[in-house]
């Protein structure tokens, strides 16, 4: 275990499009707990809620970042879960304030396939300078994220791109203890 606990920001798609890509999901929550990391994501479904799930089964920590300005709005208007999580951030920004909110109080932020919230994660955290690492072949937009970096023509964090979700826990965990150290 670590001396420090990183901050690490689970993002990608609120729908399940692939029951193969949940389970890695999965894995890199079990994985982040095992370092001690606190997982973050954004208080909702899809392969976020199964990387927070597994991550508080290995006895991790979970925090979600809710677009929502209370638990009951939450689970209303949002219908988002709340079982997966130890506590909330109950942002009150709707989703784009939330996930701006969520990428900056990351130490790194990893992605999981993805739709048009996931992109908008990807360039909050890119333009924040965080650590980002995609979980490639995962589906949805996140095999067009390091194209848009490219295209941006801007600096911005570090991407490291690994089909393996233990590796990529590993490359991300590994990267922080060195710029940390």
């Amino acid at each position: 275990m670590l001396n420090h606990r990183f901050q690490i920001a689970v993002c990608g798609s609120a729908e399940v499009s692939d029951p193969d890509v949940a389970v890695m999901a999965e894995t890199i929550g079990t994985e982040l707990a095992k370092t001690g990391s606190i997982i973050l994501t954004g208080a909702t479904t899809g392969y976020p809620w199964h990387a927070a799930k597994a991550a508080k089964e290995a006895g991790g920590l979970s925090i979600g970042f809710s677009p929502a300005e209370n638990r009951d709005e939450h689970t209303g208007r949002y219908a988002k879960p709340t079982d997966a999580f130890d506590f909330f951030v109950f942002s009150g920004f709707g989703y784009e304030g939330r996930n701006t909110l969520l990428v900056r109080s990351a130490d790194a932020v990893i992605f999981i396939g993805g739709r048009i919230g996931t992109v908008n994660e990807f360039t909050a955290a890119y333009q924040s300078n965080k650590l980002i690492g995609l979980l490639t072949n995962s589906g949805g937009t996140i095999d067009l994220l390091p194209k848009l970096a490219q295209k941006s023509n801007k600096a911005g964090g570090m991407i490291i791109q690994e089909p393996d979700p233990v590796k990529l826990t590993i490359a991300i965990i590994s990267k922080l203890t060195v710029e940390g150290s």
